[in-house]
């Protein structure tokens, strides 16, 4: 589902935008679903990673608080998030090489032969997490929805960019809703989808 999609457009789109305004208590829980809706609707066979991601930096940030080697736990995210990333951007890129030079083949390599939809984007993201929680500048969220938003919010999933995680903490909790800034984010979305039909998808044909 592309943003300048009709199916985003005229059923997605409005759907979330009413539930948004509709239910204002529930706004976190509507978008995280959206989210969810959004990116199993285009990998629905890699939506497990997704949940994998947030679910295990979710624990590590949790694991910051009070423990001893809260460097050895921030290392292990991290290499946790370049693991899958490098599974699934490089693993069979390695495979292939290793066969052509030597005939071998790594093991299991075939299941990595796809790339998930987005997949630096929210592992970069879910890495400020762990990151910025470990230097202190913002604090870890005892709200795994709150984190799962943060990391898999639809708006970003696809094309970013990679947000840091400090910058909207509080906005996760508490946001300032107005008709200028609505206005503002109506201008922005206008713009870019002029720019994505009119001007880059005739480019990419003659690219």
């Amino acid at each position: 589902m592309v943003f300048s999609s009709v199916i985003f457009l005229f059923y997605f789109l409005p759907v979330v935008l009413g539930a948004y305004f509709l239910f204002p208590r529930a706004r976190n829980d509507i978008l995280l679903v959206a989210s969810l809706v959004f990116y199993a609707w285009g990998e629905l066979a890699f939506f497990p990673v997704l949940l994998g991601v947030i679910a295990i930096n979710y624990i590590v940030a949790l694991r910051f608080a009070g423990a001893r080697r809260r460097r050895a736990w921030l290392v292990a995210g991290i290499c946790a998030n370049l693991a899958v990333l490098g599974c699934f951007k490089y693993l069979s890129f390695l495979d292939a090489n290793l066969h052509g030079l030597l005939g071998w083949h790594i093991p299991g390599a075939g299941r990595f032969s796809r790339i998930p939809l987005g997949i630096s984007f929210f592992t970069f993201q879910a890495m400020s997490y762990l990151i910025d929680v470990y230097r202190s500048v913002a604090t870890h969220s005892p709200s795994l929805l709150n984190v799962g938003l943060y990391i898999g919010m639809f708006p970003h999933m696809v094309a970013g960019p990679i947000v840091r995680y400090h910058t909207i903490a509080k906005g996760l909790i508490r946001r300032c809703i107005t008709a200028g800034r609505i206005l503002f984010g109506l201008r922005l979305f206008v713009v870019g989808l002029a720019q994505k039909t009119l001007i880059a998808n005739n480019m990419g044909v003659v690219a």
